[in-house]
């Protein structure tokens, strides 16, 4: 732990990140131990922000500190969950294509091609307007449309070590196939992965905006986007009713985009001696 602070400590961009990711995550795991329930109408409608309720209330006189509080747990489940979805099916893929190479890397990496061509939030639109909004649903489209960029990250680093010498050392000592993969190259990919991650949480939990703010979110839960979503209608006369999620949205995500621009320029040989 002290040596992953240390070298956090080399690159502002992921201090600066780091700080707004523990925020948010404060806020979504700590807000609602101490605040009303999100469904809770404890105030006049429309209230403005005051000392009596910080970020306003909503149309239903519901406090909006309360349900941004719940919508982070929310965004931040979806960001994480579809993320680590997404990672173990990229790392399967791109594994398994650049270890073997041949056919089954053509076959599989022609897949991931695939799926990138594929206008993705359109798809997404479509799945989730086909068969129903639900948090499980919309993390599992996520993940579906996010993988190919992980495999291709975990398969050129497997074409670059599959052939080096510890590679051939292990293979010679009679480790087998799984455990080449698994245990000696996999544990080596795992500095461009973890960047990879940071970023896509941070798309995740901007997907999940954008589906719920065009009334695709789960309707039996708080999120951003869908109190975006509910303020629609309500933006000249209660404009903080929009301005807090959105600024939600944007601190998680330029959180998580600062942590993995940071820890890319950390753990990247290339940058380590340029870290700022």
């Amino acid at each position: 732990m002290i040596t992953a602070l240390n070298l956090l400590r080399q690159s502002r961009s992921a201090m600066c990140g780091l700080t707004l990711v523990l925020f948010v995550v404060l806020v979504g795991v700590a807000g609602p131990m101490f605040l009303d329930s999100p469904f809770a109408m404890t105030g006049d409608s429309f209230h403005a922000p005051s000392r009596e309720s910080v970020l306003g209330t909503d149309d239903l006189g519901r406090d909006m500190l309360a349900r941004i509080a719940h919508g982070a747990r929310v965004s931040l489940i979806v960001g994480v969950s579809a993320a680590s979805v997404s990672a173990v099916i990229g790392i399967v893929v791109g594994s398994f294509a650049g270890f073997f190479g041949g056919f089954v890397d053509e076959f599989l990496i022609r897949i991931a091609e695939a799926f990138q061509v594929i206008p993705q939030f359109f798809l997404a639109i479509l799945i989730v307007a086909l068969f129903g909004p639900s948090i499980s649903r919309i993390v599992l489209v996520i993940a579906i449309l996010s993988w190919p960029s992980t495999a291709r990250i975990v398969r050129a680093e497997f074409l670059k070590m599959r052939n080096l010498d510890f590679v051939a050392a292990a293979r010679l000592a009679g480790a087998n196939n799984a455990t080449l993969i698994f245990r000696e190259i996999l544990p080596n990919t795992l500095p461009p992965m973890i960047v990879n991650t940071s970023l896509q949480i941070a798309g995740a939990i901007l997907t999940e905006a954008s589906l719920s703010f065009l009334g695709l979110g789960d309707p039996d839960i708080v999120s951003w986007g869908q109190l975006l979503y509910n303020a629609q209608p309500f933006l000249r006369d209660a404009w903080w009713m929009a301005v807090f999620p959105g600024l939600a949205i944007s601190i998680s995500a330029l959180g998580f985009n600062l942590l993995g621009d940071g820890l890319n320029d950390i753990l990247n040989p290339r940058k380590r001696g340029q870290v700022r």
